[in-house]
């Protein structure tokens, strides 16, 4: 299907264990986008017996992608390419600098008006050169281009692959809604969703603010007792909190000991899990 736009582009910031294997950070808008283009390297081969070509192997190298955008903020700067920003907000580029790995996502509006939504998981840019030039007869711009290298995760998925790419198609049957309508929240990362989209302690406030990607919260009160409620993103996932090690209904009120208190609330949908807790300490 041809696609006939491009925008909402994110990165998010990759951190690695011991062993190389990737976990992502909260999307960050990149930019406002003018083209994308993905080319692939693969590598082939052919094994011919019989007189006919017996085993073709097509296996993925590597991807290139060339992003328009319409400016780099400071912000990407530092992550994308280990750009310093000193105490008075100037960016002070070295020949230290090292490009971070990110994940990027963006979507691309297809010719039936439904979008296209990409994550490519492993992304290393290059820090662009600039191009200035001096305004003549004519108004021309002049924006930047990054080109990065695209490879697949360290760690691999639930099938043991080592992916490099996950695409969704709006109102596919087989895509839920909310997969979609949280494309950008988190990172794609396979199975079913099995994210919050709203967790209140009564009317106090979470330290920090509610995000479905964030899974740990405190406050603090001095009721005696809060309604807790925790909304799950899919309507099939089914939910379990429980308040100091005891099953508490999502709705009602929980009453809390004094000192500390320990809320976890479970996720569960199909056979992916997600785990959030709250420590409240009761004044």
């Amino acid at each position: 299907m041809p696609t006939i736009g491009l925008d909402k582009v994110y990165y998010a910031k990759i951190t690695e264990d011991t062993n190389g294997k990737e976990s992502y950070g909260i999307p960050i808008h990149l930019a406002r986008a003018t083209e994308a283009e993905i080319s692939l390297e693969t590598y082939d081969a052919e094994h011919y017996s019989d007189d006919s070509a017996a085993f073709i192997i097509n296996d993925f190298k590597k991807a290139t992608i060339t992003l328009g955008i319409d400016e780099i903020t400071k912000l990407a700067a530092v992550d994308l390419f280990g750009t310093i920003k000193d105490d008075n907000g100037v960016l002070i580029s070295a020949g230290e600098d090292k490009s971070n790995p990110v994940a990027l996502g963006f979507r691309s509006k297809r010719a039936d008006g439904n979008y296209e939504y990409n994550w490519l998981y492993r992304v290393v840019f290059k820090n662009p050169g600039t191009s200035y030039k001096t305004k003549g007869d004519s108004i021309e711009f002049t924006t930047p281009s990054l080109e990065g290298t695209i490879t697949v995760r360290n760690k691999v998925d639930s099938n043991g692959k080592h992916v490099w790419r996950a695409k969704a198609i709006e109102n596919d049957e087989e895509t839920s809604a909310s997969i979609i309508n949280n494309w950008f929240n988190a990172v794609y990362e396979g199975g079913k969703d099995v994210t919050l989209s709203a967790l209140t302690i009564g009317n106090l406030p979470l330290k920090p603010s509610f995000s479905s990607n964030t899974i740990s919260y405190e406050l603090t009160t001095s009721d005696e007792s809060n309604v807790i409620t925790a909304a799950p993103s899919d309507p099939l996932a089914t939910v379990i909190i429980k308040v100091n090690g005891t099953t508490h209904t999502s709705g009602t009120e929980a009453t809390w000991n004094s000192g500390a208190n320990t809320v976890s609330i479970v996720v569960t949908n199909g056979t992916s899990t997600k785990s959030y807790t709250l420590k409240v300490t009761k004044e």
